[in-house]
């Protein structure tokens, strides 16, 4: 069974970008919660869940509406002790 994961934003009046808060009770006993993120386009955010759902990884159901990178940036926070890795790929536009 998955766990869905949700994200809130919260924009502390200190910090200019806001942080993205994942929940960790989320995560069932036994088992590790990884994150996946995907920035780019709404079209190639949209494709690459749908990619992920065809393969039988992720149903789309549990991915969180678009939301939109305000002009500040973004700013991650991880967990202590967690690490970070990035997919860099291209995909064609037709």
């Amino acid at each position: 069974m998955t766990a869905t994961t949700h994200i809130q934003s919260s924009r502390p009046s200190s910090e200019a970008a806001p942080i993205l808060l994942a929940n960790p009770s989320d995560t069932a006993p036994g088992q590790e919660r990884i994150r996946h993120i995907i920035i780019g386009s709404p079209a190639g955010v949209r494709e690459t869940i749908h990619m992920l759902h065809v393969l039988n990884y992720s149903e789309q159901i549990h991915w969180t509406k678009l939301l939109a990178i305000p002009e500040t940036g973004l700013t991650l926070r991880p967990e202590l002790g967690q690490v970070f890795s990035y997919l860099d790929r291209q995909r064609s536009l037709q």
